[in-house]
């Protein structure tokens, strides 16, 4: 579970990078 919730606010973090 951790893992996934890093993973989540991994994705999040590049998207916000994106915009």
């Amino acid at each position: 579970m951790y893992i996934e919730l890093q993973s989540l606010e991994l994705v999040f973090n590049l998207i916000a990078s994106v915009h």
